[in-house]
């Protein structure tokens, strides 16, 4: 099988097949997990995710005391009603009002151009969320596999 050099990863959440929100990310060098970090990111459709400070940005997310939250985007903790975020995937049921649900995984966004209360913003529930790939075949990659 060919190698082939990575060159961006587009994580793109839907709802009822439109697109909702996006983050597009600098694919060069990086292996399956690595390519999701602030350093990497080159657009979104959340304007102030590059220049906003995070708790967490990290597919591994935060799993502690029976919270098991992947594909993190966290701006702050301040106490359940006041986290702010822009992306998570619950795989349980959580601890915080906002992450109660009867069924997982679930994936709630903020539904704006920036980051929300989870409690109290505009937040989206996508019923998909895919990552796609962008490829160049070795003859042409500048940049190694």
């Amino acid at each position: 099988m060919p190698s082939v050099c990575v060159v961006k990863v587009r994580l793109s959440l839907y709802e009822n097949g439109v697109e909702k929100a996006y983050a597009e990310f600098d694919g060069k060098g990086s292996t399956f997990t690595s390519w999701f970090t602030k350093d990497r990111l080159l657009e979104s459709s959340w304007a102030d995710l590059k220049t906003s400070p995070h708790r967490f940005f990290s597919i591994a997310g935060h799993e502690s005391g029976g919270l098991v939250r992947r594909f993190f985007l966290e701006k702050n903790y301040g106490g359940c009603p006041n986290d702010n975020g822009w992306l998570v995937v619950l795989e349980k049921n959580d601890t915080c009002s906002w992450g109660k649900t009867d069924s997982v995984p679930k994936i709630l966004y903020a539904n704006s151009q920036s980051n929300v209360n989870w409690d109290k913003g505009q937040v989206g529930v996508a019923d998909v969320m895919t990552i796609s790939v962008k490829l160049l075949q070795p003859a042409v990659c500048p940049f190694g596999k």
